[in-house]
């Protein structure tokens, strides 16, 4: 169900998930990427990752995927000052199913050193566009479409960092989470 929609930015949401589609930065508050939540996010062109205003945590390039961890106050901004960006983001909440509650509670180390993550999955950013096409659909998403996302998320997040050194956030997920 479409919460607020403008000409350059439309917000949908679905249970704990929200999705964000903005078409041109620069990004509006209602835009920005949640302290408090996860976030996937895919942009049109390569963006800057920042916490605060002038740590610049990395680069985000157009076509990646991203998953930005809670607890940062993350800011994007152009990578390169004449080129303008767009992006979906998808901001998770919670609760989560496992096995995603595993992976959130302990990712791997050098996704916390950076406060975020380019997931390299061609499967993972398959299965991004497709919940997020169904999300802004009209009908909206149901109950079982948007959990079976949720555990097919974890399942390949899990799989990506099999091999990891991992640890426990310092960002903690509420117990019902």
């Amino acid at each position: 169900m479409a919460d607020s929609e403008t000409k350059n930015v439309m917000v949908f949401t679905s249970g704990s998930l929200r999705l964000v589609t903005l078409k041109r930065d620069p990004v509006p508050a209602k835009a920005m990427p949640s302290a408090a939540c996860w976030t996937l996010l895919l942009p049109s062109a390569s963006v800057c990752v920042c916490t605060g205003e002038d740590q610049e945590e990395g680069v985000v390039r157009r076509g990646n995927l991203a998953l930005l961890l809670p607890g940062y106050g993350h800011i994007l901004k152009r990578h390169q000052p004449a080129v303008p960006f767009g992006f979906t983001a998808l901001q998770l909440e919670g609760p989560f199913p496992e096995p995603l509650v595993s992976i959130l509670q302990h990712p791997p180390r050098k996704w916390q050193e950076q406060s975020f993550a380019l997931l390299r999955s061609q499967a993972l950013k398959q299965l991004f566009n497709i919940f997020t096409q169904e999300l802004s659909h009209p009908d909206g998403v149901q109950l079982m479409t948007r959990e079976l996302f949720l555990i097919l998320l974890g399942a390949e997040l899990s799989r990506l960092c099999e091999k990891e050194d991992r640890g426990r956030f310092p960002y903690r997920l509420s117990r019902s989470t």
